[in-house]
Parts: structure tokens; sequence; C-alpha cells
């Protein structure tokens, strides 16, 4: 933005940005509103506010201010950029379409803006379109991760299983090649699960006592489960209901778990047994503020739901801070999950660095299951389970079950999940997919690449015969 540092708009602005650092997101959005009505062509300022709205889920005003920032700097690339992600994240792939071809003529040598306009292609189904694309980014950039997974997803629509299954392999060999992968450990996160796994087994749990939650507290539900088991799904179908509100990976109770570090010395699970009331009323105070400062409403006479997958693993300490909460389990066959896992772009970190290998992944999900099974036991975690095959099959039989768990009944306008999700910003990967309507092509995918997942099966096994899925 160029202005004067001491111009009456250089002074809105940089108040604005004080305020956004420091949690006033209504402040900063009126200073930077005045900001622009003092410097209503600057292009910078639009795409700014449009940033903020779209944090603040006011997707629609977003939107409006990303498109009218390209349209005042028709030359800057990046707010081209900007927009076009915005507009990819809540479903509309066909506006960001034009945005990143823009971003792309604009500035050739970017050749990400060319693997999201392939991106966009293949969400709108126009394969041949986004694999010309995929084809004419890997040509300029041969290790673009993106454009790999982008192939093997094509084709895997097109039932090409040897090539696709070729294309994610390449992927997941770069991803993992990658300076940033090779220095995090494998090891970290199998130890927080032992480490949970290790308490339950002490039985020190047993003496575990909360005080109550103050009476204006929503319902609290947890929905968890191992990755890519349709809990994107769900969350859209649930969030179609007036008396739910669900809260898409947000990090209320990694909040909790740094206070509980930075203030005791130790580990969480090392932590749980030593807390005190005053202690477990101050991490409840940091998770509910940590959520409302994120935009979430918690409205009293509600139910709110929690849906972060791999929270399975901290059920424990979910269980000491709210040990009325409800858990709702997200199931799918664990072949197709952890196929699943294997095909998708994720942003690598000490979990997700385990699905760029196959037999890796299936041997995290065993652990993963083994720890949740021992916690769900030992504590009596009230638990319902949800099937993804169930609900492509018969959506509002599965969640109805599911609503019934939560004290609730079923509303109609839950079946217009993807009218929902067009409507939030979705940053998991699942968010091309939950736009559309319901598809079963995805169950039982895994028989069609079985010749390429090696003794993931069998790793499996227990819990493909416990959870009641067959093999054969």
């Amino acid at each position: 933005m160029k202005v004067q540092t001491d111009s009456p708009v250089a002074k809105l602005h940089a108040r604005a940005l004080h305020c956004l650092k420091t949690g006033r997101k209504a402040e900063g959005i009126t200073l930077l509103r005045q900001a622009i009505d003092l410097y209503p062509s600057s292009g910078d300022l639009h795409a700014e506010l449009a940033s903020v709205l779209g944090q603040n889920g006011d997707l629609e005003q977003a939107a409006e201010y990303y498109k009218k920032a390209a349209r005042l700097a028709p030359k800057q690339p990046f707010i081209h950029y900007a927009c076009g992600h915005f507009l990819l994240e809540t479903g509309n792939a066909a506006e960001a379409e034009r945005y990143f071809r823009k971003t792309f003529a604009l500035m050739p040598e970017e050749v990400d803006a060319l693997a999201n306009v392939g991106t966009c292609l293949q969400l709108q189904k126009k394969f041949g379109e986004a694999e010309n694309i995929f084809a004419k980014t890997l040509a300029l950039q041969p290790i673009n991760i993106q454009a790999l997974y982008g192939m093997g997803q094509i084709y895997d629509a097109l039932g090409d299983v040897s090539r696709a299954f070729n294309y994610f392999k390449q992927a997941n060999e770069l991803q993992s090649s990658d300076p940033i992968a090779k220095a995090i450990s494998l090891r970290a996160f199998p130890a927080v699960i032992n480490t949970f796994r290790n308490l339950i087994a002490s039985g020190a749990t047993a003496s575990w006592t909360a005080p109550p939650l103050p009476d204006d507290t929503p319902g609290l539900a947890f929905l968890v489960g191992f990755p890519r088991s349709g809990t994107t799904l769900l969350d859209q179908i649930l969030s179609g209901h007036p008396d739910l509100e669900v809260a898409e990976e947000k990090t209320g109770l990694a909040a909790a778990g740094n206070h509980i570090i930075a203030t005791k010395k130790k580990m969480v699970p090392q932590a749980l047994s030593s807390l005190s009331d005053e202690d477990i009323q101050e991490l409840r105070r940091i998770y509910f503020a940590t959520l409302k400062g994120m935009g979430v409403s918690l409205r009293p006479g509600s139910v709110f739901i929690d849906k972060l997958p791999l929270n399975l693993i901290y059920a424990p300490f979910i269980h000491r801070l709210f040990p009325e909460a409800k858990f709702i389990l997200a199931l799918r066959h664990p072949c197709d999950s952890v196929l699943s896992c294997y095909m998708q772009l994720f942003s690598i970190n000490e979990a997700m660095i385990h699905f760029l290998d196959l037999e890796r992944a299936a041997r995290f999900y065993d652990l993963a299951f083994t720890g949740w099974e021992e916690a769900a036991a030992a504590l009596k975690l009230k638990t319902h389970i949800v099937r993804y095959e169930n609900v492509v099959q018969d959506l509002k039989g599965e969640v109805e079950a599911a609503l019934d768990f939560l004290g609730l009944d079923w509303h109609d306008g839950m079946e217009a999940f993807d009218a929902t999700a067009r409507s939030r910003r979705i940053k998991t990967p699942s968010s091309g997919q939950v736009t559309q309507k319901i598809y079963s092509s995805a169950r039982g995918r895994w028989h069609k690449y079985r010749e390429y997942m090696g003794n993931v099966p069998e790793t499996l096994r227990p819990w493909i015969e416990k959870f009641g899925y067959e093999i054969d």
C-alpha cells in the first residue's frame, strides 16, 4: 500500500493491524473499512479486509471484497491468487479458475497458480482439460506435488488404477524427500499415543474428578476418527441443524494443552492426574476463549461439536476437562481410510507424515485405534459410531441415530449438506467432495488397489474384523 507513513490512511491501517493482532477483530474490521473510505482505490486494503472477513466467517462479504480488490488491482498477481484460493476453499471452483488463470498470465513463473487451475478443472469434472493443465504444470516443474496428486486423482476417477497409483507414489516420495519432512520425527506422534496408553494402563484415571460445568455451557461432543473417514461430510450434514454448531478443526484443545506445558513444565499426559479443580477451570476457560476468538458462538441450550479427527488420540485429555462430553466416532473401512490418506495432499506435520507410506499409515491406524479403544474402555466414554458407508447409503437413518445420541431431532435442512458446505470455508482435503451431492464411488475403493497395498490389509485385519467389515 503506497501511502505516506504519517497519512490518515496509514495511521488507520496501523491501528487496524494492532487490533487484529490483539484479538479485537470487530474493531480492526471497522478501522479497515474507514481506511478504505479514505482510499477507495486501494486493492491492497480491499484484499486485506477480505482476508479478515473470511477468517471471521463473513464469506459473502469476503468474496465481494476479494473480487473488488482484483478489479482495483488488475496487474497484481498475488491479489488474484488470494481471491482464487478463497473461492476454491468456499467451493466456487469455476470462479476460482478464472483468478488462477489471471495469476498465471501475470506471473508465468508462478507454476502453483497453473496447478490450481488444474485442481479447479478437476473439481468441475473436466478431467481432460485438467489432465492437460497438470501435464503442462509438470512440464514446467516436474516436482510439482499438487499436479502429481491431481493426476493421480484424475486417473483414479477414470479407473486407471496403475497410472493413478504411480502418480500418488511419485508425489509421496517427493514429499518424503523434502527437507521439512526429513526434519520431522516419525517417532514423535506414536510416542504421544503411547504416553497416553501408559497413563491409562497405570490406573491413575480411576481417581479423576472435575468440577461441574456452568449451567449455560452448551452440550459438548467431539467428532473424532481416523482422517479420511467421512468426518468432513458428517460435519457439513450436522451443521445444517439449527441447534448444532460444529467447529471444524479449531485449536481450542491445543491452546489448553500448551498452557499445561507452559505452566506445569510437563507434557499433557504426565500432568493430567495432578490437575486441581482450579487448573481444570482455567483450562476450560482457555479452551472456550480460544474457540470464541475463532468465531465460534457457543450458544447456551445448543449442542457444540468440536470436529478434529485425530483428537481420537487425546480422548483422555478431553475426558479430564469434560467428563460428561460425548464422542461421535466416524468409521470407514480401515483399508479405504488408509488408502485415501495416501492419496491426499496434506500439510506435513508429525501426524500427517505417516501417510506418505502405505505400510506406515496402516501401523499408525493400528496404534491410534489401540490407544482409543483402551481409553474408551477405561474411561467409559459416551460414544456413538457413525459409519461412512451407512451415511452414503442411508443418510437420514444414520444421522438420525447420531442426533438421538445428542438429544436432538432430525431437521430437513441437514440433507442440503452440499449447500451448507458452499456457505462455509473448508480447509480440509475433503472440501471439493462435500460441496457435491452424495456419491458412492469411494466405497470399497481399496479393492481396486489391493495389489499395490502390500501387507496393509493384514496389518488392519484386527480392526476390519472388529468393526464388522470384510477383508475379502
